[in-house]
């Protein structure tokens, strides 16, 4: 779409064009060199006369564009009356929006602390329940049904510890306090542990397949570990009976990367474009009845960017999905 600028300059080539083609294929007489000087003479004296309109039309453009970009800095001088109200109420506009930032932070941090507070109460007692239960269950004065009680009780207290600690984690990835704990790592034995704890867990077939960095690198280990075991774990959660997953790591530029690719259920464009959003659980994935709050993703992503890399996916329903980490190295 054409600026205003723009159309200005069009109309003058316009007006130009016309008075030649006019004096080159018609008679001329006076009359009509008369006509045209008056013509030019009048539109002249228009653009003299709104010249500062037209300049105040350019800036009120510039400066929508700027305020859409979400840029209040720009100030422009207004040389009609009519328009210099603008500034202020701008100005007002941009103080407004300075005090809301302000009570939006104030508001977060409120929320963070009360449920980190939250999380911290229920902490304690769920792991001295945990502790009870374990005493309990090394008694041999037990039965079968006492134990399988037992067993019942200490699974569902463990999946609220997890709650718990997920949410936990998540306030502190967002505050000032987290910092990486880079140790010199062989990547390729990392992921091989990683499998091979998960392998012990699941029967899922998981393939891997190694051409990345061969030197130590430094890294954060256990975050490293976690941004895989989460994405392991979406994989395999949401993959088809006797499905399979592909580990595949390999140098591109000045990142590796780890590929993981599942032939589970898939998702939709829909589903992907919230995909790494906290605490959202699709619709079509809840007939898989599994346990969390869906901020595993959020927080392999953050996790990832803060350590200088990304995370992107690409998926199709019912023909699984690709995960593909980016990691610095």
């Amino acid at each position: 779409m054409l600026n205003i600028k723009s159309r200005i300059y069009i109309s003058i080539l316009v007006l130009v064009l016309f008075f030649v083609i006019y004096f080159l294929f018609l008679k001329i007489s006076v009359l009509s060199i008369i006509f045209a000087i008056l013509i030019l003479l009048a539109f002249t004296i228009i653009v003299i006369i709104f010249r500062n309109y037209f300049f105040d039309i350019l800036n009120i453009e510039k400066l929508s564009l700027m305020i859409k970009e979400g840029n209040y800095d720009y100030k422009p001088n207004f040389s009609t009356l009519e328009l210099q109200d603008i500034i202020q109420n701008i100005n007002k506009l941009e103080s407004e929006i300075s005090a809301l930032k302000d009570k939006s932070l104030v508001i977060d941090k409120m929320k963070n602390d009360f449920i980190y507070l939250i999380s911290h109460e229920l902490r304690t007692p769920v792991t001295s329940a945990l502790g009870y239960i374990d005493i309990l269950d090394s008694s041999n004065k037990l039965v079968n049904e006492d134990k399988k009680a037992l067993e019942r009780l200490h699974s569902n207290l463990s999946d609220l510890n997890n709650i718990v600690e997920e949410i936990v984690s998540i306030i502190f990835l967002e505050s000032d306090d987290f910092k990486l704990n880079n140790t010199e790592e062989n990547i390729k034995s990392l992921i091989e542990e990683i499998l091979s704890d998960i392998k012990e867990k699941t029967q899922v077939a998981i393939g891997f397949s190694y051409d990345g960095p061969q030197d130590v690198l430094k890294i954060d280990k256990s975050l490293f570990k976690k941004i895989i075991n989460n994405i392991l774990s979406n994989s395999i959660k949401f993959n088809k009976k006797e499905g399979i997953i592909s580990v595949v790591v390999y140098k591109e530029d000045k990142f590796f990367i780890v590929k993981i690719s599942d032939s589970g259920i898939g998702m939709s464009k829909d589903d992907i474009s919230t995909l790494f959003t906290p605490f959202v659980r699709k619709t079509s994935m809840l007939d898989f009845n599994y346990q969390g709050l869906g901020i595993g993703l959020y927080m392999s992503k953050v996790l990832i960017e803060k350590m200088g890399g990304k995370i992107s996916v690409s998926s199709s329903v019912n023909k699984g999905s690709s995960f593909l980490l980016y990691f610095p190295y």
